[in-house]
């Protein structure tokens, strides 16, 4: 079905294709924030552990420790920020009910015939609107998800990060814990 100006592309069906895409996309990246969480979980609890049971007061290992361990924890919040900022920044458009849709087409109708009958032309129809209404709509999505994959990557860097400072105050730590065995 061609549109109003005859052009196939923007027909109304590759206009909801695209709006739907853009909803399906907002859920998968909804869903790839979950390992990058779950993985923050984990790298939380072997922080605190790690923290409480290093011996801070005796060791020399103390110079190695603490400044992996404080960027770590800055990386690990830095990593939380970005997180959050991608979860929290769900401003999507939503079609209107179908209510408001059939509601829209009488008034529309009422509308053009009034203006028809004051012998005017009528300038916008109801598809015309709603066709405005679908690419305001794709369009704001396609923003919004742009920001959020962004905050989403930005995150998973940080994560490197964390889980790479992790592993280097990991030593300093191990080795803590076996002189203190001794």
């Amino acid at each position: 079905m061609l549109d109003n100006r005859g052009d196939p592309v923007f027909d109304f069906k590759f206009l909801k294709d695209r709006y739907d895409f853009e909803l399906t996309r907002k859920e998968q990246i909804t869903n790839a924030l979950t390992m990058p969480i779950g993985v923050m979980s984990v790298v939380g609890a072997l922080l605190v552990a790690m923290s409480s049971s290093f011996d801070f007061k005796d060791s020399s290992l103390w110079w190695f420790f603490v400044p992996l361990f404080v960027a770590d924890v800055l990386s690990f919040i830095m990593c939380l920020i970005h997180l959050a900022r991608g979860y929290h920044l769900q401003t999507y458009i939503y079609l209107p009910l179908l209510a408001d849709l059939d509601q829209a087409v009488d008034e529309f109708r009422d509308f053009n015939a009034y203006v028809r009958a004051n012998q005017g032309e009528a300038e916008e129809t109801f598809e015309d609107d709603l066709r405005k209404r679908i690419i305001d709509a794709a369009d704001r999505n396609t923003k919004t998800n742009e920001r959020r994959t962004e905050y989403l990557r930005v995150a998973r860097l940080w994560l490197f990060s964390v889980l790479w400072l992790t592993l280097l105050a990991g030593f300093p730590y191990v080795a803590d814990q076996v002189l203190r065995m001794k």
